[in-house]
Formats: C-alpha cells, structure tokens, sequence
C-alpha cells in the first residue's frame, strides 16, 4: 500500500470511532436506543477496516 492510502484509511478508521462515539453519547443524553443499528453498522466497519489495515500495513495497532 501506498504512504496515501495508509493515511486514507487510517482516518477512515478515526472517523468511524469518532461517530460510533458520537451516536452513543447522544443516545445516552437523549433517547437511548435510538440509534443502536447506526452504531452497530459502524463498529462493523470499524472492525472491516481494522482488519483491512491489519492485512495490508506492516505496523498495525489499532
């Protein structure tokens, strides 16, 4: 992989903890529950790119 397309998805990998963060601090002020699929569709893309990262970058610690 490229220096690019490792810091392509590292951000992508930051992105989606910072909106799984974010649903959840909102569900806790707001309406808990509301969205419990959103979240659980992110921590699954988390983990796709968590194992992305994992497969094509020497140093993975994420």
């Amino acid at each position: 992989m490229t220096p690019l397309t490792i810091s392509f998805l590292h951000n992508q990998i930051e992105h989606a903890k910072k909106c799984i963060n974010l649903y959840e601090e909102w569900d806790k002020k707001w309406l808990p529950g509301r969205h419990t699929q959103k979240i659980q569709e992110y921590k699954n893309r988390l983990n796709n790119l968590k194992n992305e990262h994992k497969k094509n970058c020497a140093t993975s610690k994420k």
